[in-house]
């Protein structure tokens, strides 16, 4: 099986989403909360995820802000399952990246990390870890993009 560590805000969710939610008085319910998220940018995934044949992680902190974060993406358009998110939110993503990595046994060929999180790709010793070259890192302020699906793709021959 392969997987996609999916973080929302700089990935899906970008400072367009947010100027336009802004803008609208969106309320901070579920359907403003799905508002954020750039359906372009969730088709990428979708795609991405339906030819590499990948299920979802969440890594993103919405994890800890949604009791129901699989629902609220399929709302937003995923159509891939979401089979899990990282545990909890201790203010290092590549820590809570590597715990959930080391508790399933996952090998690096059977994930990508995408994240604009600087550091997605660390270790609990702070450098670099394994899982770091997996890390598809996307600018916070527009998120997903081709060029960076390309990227993804090579990683997966």
């Amino acid at each position: 099986m392969r997987y996609i560590f999916l973080d929302i805000d700089g990935v899906i969710a970008t400072d367009a989403t947010y100027v336009n939610w802004r803008r609208r008085g969106s309320p901070m319910d579920t359907a403003g909360w799905v508002s954020l998220i750039d359906p372009a940018k969730m088709k990428m995934v979708n795609d991405f995820g339906h030819e590499i044949r990948a299920s979802v992680i969440v890594s993103s902190t919405w994890r800890v802000l949604h009791v129901d974060i699989g629902g609220l993406l399929r709302q937003a358009g995923l159509t891939l399952p979401v089979v899990g998110q990282t545990g909890a939110d201790v203010g290092h993503r590549g820590l809570e990246i590597n715990d959930y990595i080391v508790q399933q046994g996952l090998a690096l060929t059977d994930f990508v990390i995408f994240d604009d999180d600087a550091k997605a790709p660390m270790s609990p010793a702070g450098a670099c870890g394994k899982h770091g070259a997996r890390v598809i890192r996307t600018p916070e302020n527009t998120g997903l993009n081709t060029k960076l699906i390309d990227r993804a793709r090579k990683l997966f021959g």
